[in-house]
């Protein structure tokens, strides 16, 4: 017995039929063909700038997570080892201090080339502080000024050797008592409202990230409790504080020299 499709290409008359059906079809014309191209690239060319702000956005999503993990990481080692714990700010990023011991975070791993803000289209402002990340040392000469072999040895440490403190003092920092209550350096802080930072959009937070060619910015509250809070938003209400000589200014002279 034959099937309905061969008796269709077999009888001349069904096959007349079929083909004024469309039954038996190939492919499509050129006019739809471009109906859909067109179609896909109307969708495209709407979606492009929701794309773009998004990518923009992981990166300032990145820089939060980062941020966020290393204080709530100083709060807990604070608690749990019921010593003063500090994050002590640079231009890439920050570190986390042991008061007791004088040294860096033992299990810390931090690359200043890799950091969360080593980004050149990054900079900050710690509101709390009044200063910019342009104001900050970069990590690597502020090291080599101030940390020996000795202080950087993690083997040193380990076997309990006597080791010289690494000074942070005059270094901007937020501080985690062994309660876990945050406070501000004395004399060098000043805690933002945290009603500042849930206005839409905020108008300032304790810390404000920024990215070049970025309409949106990433405010960060630090509440005295040791909570830590963050969220993107738009910056329309928030002004960058730049001054001669940051990362932004280098980028710019460095494009001069090239041309």
């Amino acid at each position: 017995m034959m099937s309905g499709r061969s008796r269709i290409d077999c009888d001349p008359d069904r096959l007349k039929i079929a083909r004024r059906s469309g039954r038996l079809r190939r492919g499509f014309t050129l006019i739809e063909v471009m109906v859909v191209m067109a179609i896909l690239a109307l969708s495209f060319g709407m979606m492009l700038p929701t794309i773009s702000e998004f990518m923009k956005n992981r990166k300032l999503d990145g820089v939060g997570a980062d941020l966020t993990s290393r204080f709530n990481a100083a709060r807990l080692d604070a608690v749990v080892n019921r010593n003063r714990f500090l994050v002590v700010f640079f231009q890439e990023g920050v570190r986390v201090y042991n008061d007791k011991l004088g040294t860096w975070k033992a299990e810390e791993i931090f690359n200043p080339d890799r950091a969360s803000a080593a980004d050149r289209t990054i900079t900050f402002d710690l509101a709390f502080a009044g200063v910019h990340s342009s104001d900050l040392p970069k990590y690597r000469e502020w090291e080599s000024e101030n940390v020996n072999a000795e202080q950087k040895s993690k083997r040193r440490r380990r076997e309990g050797a006597k080791v010289e403190r690494i000074r942070v003092d005059d270094l901007v920092a937020v501080i985690f008592e062994r309660d876990g209550t945050l406070h501000f350096r004395a004399g060098a802080g000043n805690d933002i409202p945290t009603a500042v930072y849930k206005r839409e959009p905020p108008d300032g937070a304790d810390i404000i990230v920024f990215q070049r060619d970025n309409d949106t910015a990433l405010f960060i509250d630090l509440q005295r409790t040791g909570s830590v809070k963050s969220r993107i938003a738009s910056r329309e209400a928030v002004t960058e504080t730049r001054i001669p000589g940051s990362r932004e200014d280098d980028d710019e002279d460095d494009d001069e020299d090239e041309l």
